[in-house]
């Protein structure tokens, strides 16, 4: 069954890959009207998607210049307002390494956190992101194969994971707990990333849960430390 994703969602997810592309870097957003126009929304639904755009600090409304998109560094230093921005712009050139079922036994903490006994299998998916034809991330993906299987190969590529189980599943992604570490580069991740073994790495690990607290999805992207840098923006809301 497949669980249709709202509209201002899927107008933003649309918008947040034209800002990655550098759509509107020169020339700012079009005006709300022209953009109606195009996605064949309404107001209401235009706006919705633009003040999450705003929320997550990718545009910026200025008076006398309109929506404009927020500055960003992309190359030396990667500021990133969520992950889920970063993802966004390098889904479109991303190669897919690997997208294949593996053993449960060769992950212990995947296999636990699946509830999995460890002869059974997760499906596993590997991106590889660089900017300027360097490396500066890998990107392991884990769901069941289960969920795995009701997705049209094609589109693994194309859309981000999360998006693809909630669509072709019926299940959505309630809850997310990221945990932000430093481990070394071992044998595997560093010539991906064109480090020595040993150095240091950035890890970032996502968990995606449903309503009653079952795992959909893992996410781990090990980033060289020289071009990634996370910045997280809290507000308080007012209660009065």
């Amino acid at each position: 069954m497949r669980r249709k994703i709202p509209v201002h969602l899927q107008v933003t997810d649309k918008m947040r890959e034209r800002i990655a592309a550098g759509r509107y870097k020169e020339s700012g957003l079009p005006p709300e009207l022209l953009l109606m126009e195009e996605f064949q929304v309404s107001r209401h639904t235009m706006r919705s998607a633009l003040q999450r755009l705003v929320t997550d600090g990718l545009i910026e409304r200025r008076a006398g210049l309109g929506t404009v998109v927020s500055e960003r560094s992309f190359g030396g230093s990667w500021t990133i307002g969520s992950l889920d921005e970063l993802l966004v712009a390098s889904l479109a050139n991303a190669p897919v390494l690997e997208a294949r079922p593996v053993l449960a036994k060769n992950f212990p903490h995947l296999a636990t956190l699946f509830a999995l006994p460890q002869t059974r299998k997760l499906f596993r998916i590997v991106k590889l992101l660089t900017t300027d034809g360097t490396p500066y991330a890998v990107v392991h993906l884990f769901t069941s194969v289960t969920y795995a299987s009701r997705i049209p190969r094609k589109l693994l590529s194309k859309d981000r994971l999360i998006h693809l189980i909630e669509q072709f599943n019926g299940v959505s992604s309630a809850h997310i707990k990221q945990v932000a570490s430093a481990v070394a580069a071992d044998a595997k991740i560093a010539p991906q990333l064109k480090m020595r073994i040993g150095d240091p790495v950035l890890v970032l690990r996502r968990t995606h849960t449903s309503s009653d607290r079952k795992p959909i999805m893992h996410l781990e992207m090990f980033c060289r430390p020289s071009h990634y840098q996370q910045t997280v923006n809290f507000s308080r809301q007012s209660n009065g």
